[in-house]
């Protein structure tokens, strides 16, 4: 277990998790500019190949786990549908 934790926003949810909606990793999200996810403001989105998602959460640095700091996570369906198949790495 690597101990990821949310630095703002929230991970996803069941409803979440079938819409297009991403959780995106320190070095992914410092990379693209976004900082903190607040409540009751309009969240940003992401282009993912043709595809818009929002960003929903944000995580802390994970320093045992590189590829996690990088990552950008989706639900496993909005994935699946996604017309690039496979999400681009940032």
């Amino acid at each position: 277990m690597v101990g990821g934790s949310l630095s703002s926003g929230r991970y996803f949810s069941p409803v979440d998790e079938r819409f297009p909606t991403a959780v995106l990793g320190f070095q992914a999200s410092t990379r693209l500019g976004i900082g903190t996810i607040h409540a009751g403001e309009s969240p940003p989105q992401i282009r993912i190949g043709a595809a818009w998602f929002t960003v929903i959460g944000v995580l802390r640095a994970v320093r045992l786990a590189d590829d996690l700091d990088q990552a950008v996570l989706t639900g496993w369906h909005a994935a699946r549908l996604s017309p690039t198949r496979a999400l681009a790495s940032t």
